[in-house]
């Protein structure tokens, strides 16, 4: 990727001349080298031609020669075109850059004296406001200073038409040199049927890219393993044992005319366990335990910066590369589909939806104001929108996954599996929100411990209730999904456990990649602590996946759940999910659902009655699961914690009759906004939080309100906050048989309140 501006602040658009002009400097130098070496060859079978013999053979030598020589000039000519074609791309792109770089310059320039002058007109006003007397000199100063911000914002609009233009400039010119040189590349390749019997044939784009690059049979060979690969993960050894066979440079050849190959994954619905730790031998992250069954090349640090920039999309989303690279090689690779840089189908342009969905990914990337920790890209899968994988879903285009915190250092993680209508499509920032709000209250228990929360849009989950009721009459019969074919027909309905078993498969596949991506080797996969939280249909998809789990996760937390499958349950209580045991033997399951969501219970209702194998029911079924509090309660020092009022998991301001009566449902007569199970102020979150980082067992609780409906028994004390008297709330802890040091001790100030 080229050292270009990555901040066009204050313009919009983004850089509108992407590329390196210096970089097709050794391309055109390989042109024009070829050309004389084929023009040498002509002129040697220009001595043949000249002989000027007698006999039949050397009368059909001297014709063949005569046949290879028009042909070599041909070469040699087309040769030429296409250094002269490049040679001209590389002027125009350096020529557009620099105006393009000179008006951001100004821009910026312009945009700091505006701030400035901003500044300045705001101390102004605060002296104004401290003065007793008005100041006419500050007045004019003033004046003085709006003005410059106008010229400043003039300036800035110039700046900006320059750079769109500059837009449609490299739109067109690109276009323009790619055509040009596309046609000159099959002109190389053509041999006229006049030249021989060997008649005209026309290689795919791939196999031209591999010749020139001086990749040959290679390039073959490395297409051929991937393609075994495909039909056979088993494989992967000898695709990883190509690749490392190539150089740097044969690594972006090969790459650069395969972007199905290069920008999207391997595995898009993950690997097994073995193969992520050859990747780690592989990679080198660090070398595994030497056991993997790798015994290939391991790749050197330019291989591995080549592929990172050539095949971000391989790169990113290969369990067994560092959390790190594989961030590095997405959001470059974001940022190039944004650009318009690269497509994942050669000759094709993004389509609105995805370019939507990769929008929403990008602006997740970005903390809040006063948010400081680091955020991590570890998923980016636009597999779907490949030619032989498309369908009109626009909430599948898109799989991301985006970590809070430092997943290569983080100790203790947890992954958050999102529910029906939900998707980097339709909802990614608002699932990072949720994933903050976590994170967060994680932080108050571990402290200084390393931790990461993965906010996991990584399925293609049920759409709106109107969208599945569309599809209700055309379900395709239910088969159960063990992984393999992308385009299986399926229902979409939240009924159904069709998209969870999908959901569940990938699921799997990621959370093994996790932990041996984690772990030293085969011997320690379960020793990273990881969990896992779901809610309402994701519940139905995680609990689906801990049935084919190689590894462990340390601890589940189902939240609101529309059902899980009825199979699951009975494994559970059988021979268990892929669930670690506390020291009550039993497995570390836990729940959350509170009377109040009536949302979770119509994906569950009457499944099963026509179809057993469509049956669902709820966590609590499971002999293991364990409780969480989800009403109102009490920390020690009196501060009242929120109940859940809906099913949905982040704060709703409702208008309706039953959004008052939920508000009502805290405090009598002060209405106000509907918690949800991941509000901050909870009980819910703050349980679900604990759970998740291994305190379930022994997670502090809350003090119950004698009667959440009726405060009389709180009569004289002051609530119509909702707190009380910490002597209050130690008397009634007390009346409950609760030790102090098992109840939470206090509410944060910055939480929000009534």
């Amino acid at each position: 990727m080229s050292n270009r501006p990555s901040d066009w602040t204050p313009l919009t658009g983004g850089d509108p001349c992407p590329g390196a002009p210096d970089a097709w400097t050794p391309v055109i130098s390989h042109w024009e080298s070829r050309a004389q070496d084929v023009q040498n060859l002509a002129n040697q079978l220009s001595k043949i031609t000249a002989t000027n013999g007698v006999s039949h053979r050397v009368q059909r030598m001297e014709k063949v020669a005569s046949e290879g020589q028009t042909a070599l000039s041909h070469f040699s000519d087309a040769f030429t075109a296409a250094r002269e074609t490049l040679n001209s791309w590389k002027g125009k792109l350096a020529d557009m850059q620099e105006r393009a770089d000179a008006a951001l310059r100004s821009a910026q320039d312009a945009h700091a004296s505006r701030a400035d002058s901003s500044a300045q007109i705001s101390t102004l006003g605060a002296v104004a406001s401290a003065a007793k007397k008005k100041d006419a000199s500050a007045d004019a100063k003033k004046r003085h200073l709006v003005e410059e911000m106008a010229a400043a914002q003039l300036v800035i609009d110039a700046a900006q038409r320059t750079v769109d233009g500059i837009r449609e400039e490299y739109a067109r010119e690109s276009s323009a040199a790619v055509e040009a040189y596309s046609l000159q590349r099959a002109g190389t390749w053509s041999v006229n049927t006049l030249f021989g019997a060997g008649g005209s044939f026309a290689p795919s784009v791939s196999a031209v890219s591999d010749e020139l690059g001086g990749l040959g049979d290679k390039g073959k060979k490395v297409s051929a393993a991937y393609e075994k690969v495909l039909s056979d993960p088993e494989k992967l050894p000898e695709l990883l044992s190509e690749l490392s066979d190539l150089s740097p440079e044969q690594l972006s050849v090969f790459f650069a005319s395969r972007p199905d190959l290069a920008l999207v994954p391997l595995f898009p619905e993950g690997t097994s366990v073995e193969n992520t730790f050859m990747v780690k031998d592989w990679w080198g992250n660090p070398s595994g335990d030497g056991k993997s069954g790798f015994a290939g090349e391991k790749l050197s640090d330019e291989q591995k910066k080549a592929l990172i920039a050539a095949a971000p999309g391989f790169v990113g989303n290969l369990d067994g590369v560092s959390y790190g690279e594989r961030d590095q090689a997405l959001r470059g690779l974001l940022d190039d589909l944004l650009s318009g840089n690269k497509w994942v189908v050669a000759g094709e342009s993004m389509d609105a939806d995805t370019r939507t969905a990769l929008e929403n990914v990008k602006s997740s990337l970005n903390n809040d104001v006063g948010i400081t920790d680091v955020r991590q890209l570890i998923q980016l899968d636009l597999v779907r929108t490949l030619p032989k994988y498309r369908d009109s879903n626009a909430d599948n285009n898109v799989m991301a996954s985006i970590s809070i915190g430092d997943l290569d250092a983080s100790q203790n993680t947890t992954s958050v599996i999102h529910g029906m209508d939900n998707s980097a499509y339709g909802s990614m920032p608002a699932q990072m929100g949720q994933g903050q709000n976590i994170y967060n209250r994680r932080k108050t228990y571990l402290g200084g411990t390393p931790q990461a929360v993965i906010v996991r849009a990584g399925y293609d989950a049920p759409p709106t209730v109107g969208e599945q009721a569309k599809n209700l009459l055309s379900e395709p019969e239910y088969k159960p999904y063990n992984g393999g074919d992308l385009n299986a027909p399926y229902s979409s309905s939240v009924r159904r456990p069709d998209l969870a078993e999908r959901g569940g498969v990938s699921l799997a596949g990621f959370s093994d990649g996790f932990l041996a991506t984690k772990a030293p080797d085969a011997q320690h996969l379960n020793d990273a602590y990881y969990s896992i939280i779901a809610h309402s249909y994701g519940t139905t998809t995680a609990t689906d996946s801990l049935t084919r789990m190689q590894s462990k996760v340390d601890d589940y937390v189902a939240v609101g759940s529309a059902g899980v499958k009825q199979s699951n349950i009975d494994q559970a209580n059988s021979t268990g999910l892929a669930v670690e045991r506390g020291s009550d033997g039993k497995q570390n399951i836990y729940y959350a659902a509170t009377g109040k969501d009536w949302t979770a219970p119509l994906g569950f209702k009457g499944t099963g009655s026509i179809n057993y194998d469509l049956k669902r029911d709820t966590p609590d079924k499971i002999t293991d699961a364990t409780a969480l509090q989800t009403h109102g309660g009490y920390s020690l020092d009196g501060k009242y914690w929120e109940d859940v009022d809906h099913h949905g998991l982040t704060e709703s301001n409702g208008s309706g009759f039953m959004d008052k009566v939920d508000g009502l449902s805290d405090f009598p007569r002060i209405p106000g906004p509907q918690q949800g199970y991941y509000t901050p102020g909870t009980t819910s979150l703050e349980m679900i939080s604990q759970a998740s980082m291994g305190r379930g067992e022994n997670a502090q609780r809350f003090v119950e309100p004698v009667d959440q409906w009726s405060w009389g028994p709180f009569a004289g004390e002051d609530s119509v906050s909702g707190d009380l008297s910490e002597s209050k709330v130690r008397e009634m802890m007390a009346e409950q048989g609760l030790a102090e040091d098992s109840v939470v001790g206090s509410r944060p100030e910055n939480f929000e309140s009534r």
